[in-house]
Formats: C-alpha cells, structure tokens, sequence
C-alpha cells in the first residue's frame, strides 16, 4: 500500500504526532494569554488620559444635581462654579 506507515522508517517521527499537537496548543495558549494581557494593560493606559475632559464634566453634573436636590444652595453653587 501506498503510504501507509510513512514514518514507520524514521525511528524519530514515531508517535511524535500528540507532541506536536500539544506544543502549538501550548504556545496558542501561551500568545492568546500574552494578547490579553497586552489588552489589559493598553486599556488601563487609554481610561487613566481621559480624566481631563471628563472630569470637569461630571463633577459640574454632581454640582448640578446636588443643588437640584437642595443640598447646596445659590450662593454655594455659584461659589464652587468657579471654583471648577
């Protein structure tokens, strides 16, 4: 028969057929961890630059919405306002 046993004649090929499956399913392990992580951390970097812009405007917001609820009242807004 026409290629059967192919690697019978070469004594390092034998069963080395579920060692080379775990390998590479080892190291795509290993890189899908590594992307994740590089992921992770890009993210971290991206939202830590955002607080400049935001900031102001949400604290403006909770200043807003305290007043609407009478926590504060004209003159204590008025007086953080400018503060921010």
């Amino acid at each position: 028969m026409w290629g059967c046993n192919f690697y019978s004649n070469i004594p390092l090929m034998q069963n080395q057929l579920p060692n080379v499956v775990f390998s590479l399913f080892f190291c795509g392990v290993i890189l899908f961890l590594l992307i994740m992580l590089i992921l992770q951390i890009v993210k971290k970097i991206s939202n830590s630059k955002d607080y400049t812009g935001n900031d102001k405007r949400d604290s403006f917001e909770i200043l807003k919405f305290r007043y609407a609820k009478g926590e504060i009242n004209r003159q204590e807004f008025n007086k953080m306002k400018q503060v921010l």
